[in-house]
């Protein structure tokens, strides 16, 4: 018993420190997974960021463009208008003779080159404008990537984060078995050290009984060393046999006065031996009960049962035995230690066995 709980309590052990450790490294696969996803979503962040930073800078750019190519359309309209006037103004005076040929190609040169100037200041800037307009949507498809991967990245972080409240759950659930196996350990050594206390009251009543009965079993063949009885210790129990004629007459229940004092002798030694009890049980051979005795005793049943019952009566009256510990039983003619048909078998069969057994507390 003692050696089956340390084993078991050894297993229980070796498992729980077999699921701790797989469950430290699974818990620690699962930190490093998780710092490795934040490190990556917080490169993924600063880009977003500096992202969002040129994306702005590129946006105020294309304003700035966009107000220099109102400028530049302002001025243009501005430099029309004062052509327009200044052509006015110069028909009046053109009016004279030899100077309008000279005036209108001085104009048109003018007006020509002021216009190619401007034309070519408005091209460069709708072509800085359609540059930046380019940047910006490489840009924006840029952020719109960045933002899809940050997006998985956050999923992923979510799972890992969600895998490691299952490892920290998992933890917290082998402490508890961790724990549970302290005091499941505790409560088994408390129960083997109960065991050991009960081993060794056992062994040493089992030591003061064997005694007990060797110092019996030595007193009664001193005492009964003249007398036809047989003495036999079968293994924790004590048998005493008496063949009939010594306790009782011929067909008769009756103990007689030599069956009283060898009784006696054996009752006195009995009462001695603490925690003990006595089957008494009565046997006869297999010969009807005769004519005349079949009124008092219709069967062997009936004999062999009374002769039990009077030693067992003489034990509790005679000696002073306790009657708790007696018992009486007949068997008849159904338990021969020899063949009926003989009279030397028959003679062996007609006895009284007294059974002595520890009383169990």
């Amino acid at each position: 018993m003692k050696k089956v709980g340390v084993i078991v309590l050894s297993v229980v052990l070796l498992v729980v420190a077999g699921s701790g450790v797989v469950l430290f490294h699974k818990n620690r696969e699962a930190r490093n997974a998780l710092l490795m996803s934040e490190q990556k979503a917080e490169s993924w962040h600063e880009k977003m960021v500096r992202l969002e930073h040129e994306t702005v800078r590129l946006k105020n750019q294309i304003r700035a463009n966009e107000a220099q190519i109102e400028t530049l359309a302002s001025e243009i309209q501005s430099k029309n208008q004062t052509i327009s006037n200044f052509q006015q103004k110069f028909e009046h005076v053109a009016r004279e003779p030899g100077f309008r040929e000279d005036a209108h190609e001085h104009l048109r040169s003018l007006h020509a080159t002021t216009d190619a100037g401007l034309e070519a200041q408005l091209q460069n800037q709708a072509s800085k404008t359609t540059g930046l307009q380019k940047q910006l949507q490489e840009a924006d498809a840029r952020a719109v990537s960045l933002h899809a991967e940050l997006l998985a990245e956050q999923g992923m972080v979510g799972s890992l984060e969600k895998q490691l409240d299952n490892a920290r759950a998992l933890a917290l659930l082998l402490e508890a078995k961790i724990e549970q196996g302290q005091t499941g350990k505790q409560e088994l050594k408390e129960l083997l050290s109960e065991l050991q206390q009960k081993q060794d009251q056992l062994k040493t009543r089992t030591d003061q009984l064997q005694s007990e009965y060797t110092a019996m079993v030595s007193q009664l063949e001193n005492e009964l060393k003249n007398k036809t009885v047989t003495i036999e210790k079968l293994k924790e129990r004590l048998s005493i046999t008496f063949i009939d004629s010594i306790l009782f007459d011929s067909a008769k229940s009756s103990i007689s006065p030599e069956g009283r004092t060898v009784l006696e002798t054996v009752g006195t030694i009995l009462r001695d031996v603490q925690n003990h009890k006595i089957l008494v049980i009565g046997h006869t051979d297999n010969l009807p009960i005769k004519h005349e005795y079949q009124h008092i005793f219709p069967s062997n049943w009936e004999l062999s049962t009374a002769r039990a019952t009077a030693v067992v009566r003489y034990f509790q009256f005679g000696v002073g035995l306790d009657p708790a510990n007696l018992e009486a039983a007949g068997r008849a003619h159904h338990d021969p230690v020899a063949s009926n048909e003989t009279s030397q078998g028959r003679a062996k069969n007609r006895r009284v066995n007294i059974l002595i057994t520890p009383n169990p507390e």
